[in-house]
């Protein structure tokens, strides 16, 4: 039976959240004003309109990378169904229209039906893909490690168009007022017409961009393997600023020190060597490094969060450019962060998923995993739902970090799980895409 979640509603203000702790307070109040006010989006600016949201149409979801809408398996679960991909499934699935999209890394966009697991139709790209599809306007947009942008018909899986980038792509893109936006490892954001293929824009950072990106008022912000988040404005592609803390890259202190000449280790130096060290750990333990960027980046009433390969979760804020605060985990960070009840989840090559106060940076749970945490976590209704590389695929609940239920695939998972109308899909290294649903 289909469930309904008021945080479904919720999350389509994601991104200017000034109104959502008030909504939180007032979930009931604003429940009964929905029976009056019909909210009505244009469908070109990639926002979903009411009737839309249950689907998930792309990485994390929407624009802002929200992670969440409707409602999960909240208990036990078993397989609904599962397709064998012939391949491992590193993509994350979209579900438009009971209609799940995923690439795999033989090279094919699936198209499969949601609800009994059959094959519709399936698309050969040139190399394996790992980009997550975005669908909009009956289009299916992805990357590819072939280099291209590929844009299919989402009913027949027909070739529209597609462009040609200089390196691999990894990014998942972001369609938005008929653009669609997405990285490329050339070092290069794109902005690319949606129903011609044609370039509009192109933005050169310094390192290339694995990141996926995300839009606010009309800015585009992403992450890049130099450690900055550029904002970029979506009209022209135009530096708006860029957010790093200039203290390193992706090296450590000590590497960048010993490279400078003002740190050495060598004979009756050993104290001066002790003294500087315990000066950079101190700045490291409450700055960080700055860090390559492989996650996206999420935005929650002005602020913007993202995590790091330096091991640090960071929160500035996007009108001052200001560091609020930076949460040290064990390990990198290359999974997206989600949020819902004034709480962050942030996994990281740790094995460890993290729930931290978006308020303070403090953390307030952690549960540890046997593998390396590459899935972002869909964060639906007070559940947290994410895959490890261990090949288990976890549920928690948000407040406390307390286990619901897990589920264990043949191999790793690296897919970030779709969560929607009681149903959790995801791909495994294991070749097959899952379909879990409550006993």
């Amino acid at each position: 039976m289909p469930c309904v979640s008021t945080n479904a509603v919720a999350t389509q203000h994601f991104a200017s959240m000034k109104g959502y702790k008030k909504f939180m307070k007032n979930k009931h109040l604003f429940t009964i004003l929905l029976l009056v006010i019909c909210f009505i989006f244009d469908s070109k600016s990639g926002i979903l309109a009411e009737e839309d949201i249950e689907e998930w149409p792309a990485f994390r979801r929407d624009i802002w990378h929200s992670g969440g809408a409707g409602c999960g398996a909240t208990g036990p679960v078993h397989v609904r169904w599962k397709f064998n991909a012939g391949s491992p499934v590193d993509s994350s699935p979209a579900v438009v229209n009971d209609i799940l999209y995923v690439g795999a890394d033989n090279g094919y966009l699936y198209a499969i039906d949601a609800i009994i697991g059959k094959l519709i139709w399936k698309f050969q790209a040139g190399d394996v893909i790992l980009s997550s599809p975005g669908v909009t306007g009956g289009v299916v947009y992805f990357g590819c490690l072939d280099t291209y942008v590929y844009a299919v018909n989402a009913s027949t899986g027909k070739l529209l168009w597609k462009f040609k980038t200089d390196s691999r792509i990894e990014s998942s893109p972001l369609i938005n007022d008929e653009t669609v936006y997405i990285g490329s490892y050339d070092n290069h954001l794109y902005a690319i017409d949606a129903k011609k293929g044609s370039l509009k824009w192109r933005f050169k950072a310094e390192a290339g961009i694995n990141s996926s990106p995300i839009i606010f008022e009309n800015v585009i912000y992403v992450g890049t393997l130099d450690g900055y988040i550029y904002a970029i404005y979506a009209k022209d592609g135009t530096l708006s600023k860029k957010y790093r803390l200039e203290t390193g890259d992706d090296t450590s202190y000590r590497d960048d020190m010993a490279d400078s000449g003002d740190f050495f280790i060598g004979e009756g130096q050993e104290k001066e060597e002790k003294k500087k060290e315990k000066e950079l750990n101190e700045k490291k333990k409450f700055i960080g490094t700055g860090g390559s960027i492989y996650s996206s980046p999420i935005i929650i009433d002005d602020k913007l969060y993202y995590g790091s390969m330096d091991e640090f979760v960071y929160c500035f804020d996007i009108l001052s450019g200001d560091l609020k605060w930076a949460y040290k985990t064990e390990g990198p960070i290359v999974a997206s962060l989600s949020a819902e009840y004034e709480v962050i989840i942030a996994a990281s090559f740790d094995n460890r998923i993290y729930g931290i106060d978006m308020s303070t940076g403090k953390k307030l749970w952690d549960f540890l995993t046997f593998g390396d945490l590459y899935s972002s976590p869909a964060v639906v209704n007070r559940y947290v739902y994410i895959g490890s590389w261990d090949g288990w695929i976890y549920c928690f609940k948000v407040k406390t970090g307390e286990l619901a239920w897990k589920y264990e695939t043949g191999k790793g998972i690296r897919s970030s799980p779709a969560v929607m109308d009681g149903i959790v899909y995801f791909g495994s290294s294991d070749g097959y895409i899952y379909a879990l649903e409550e006993k």
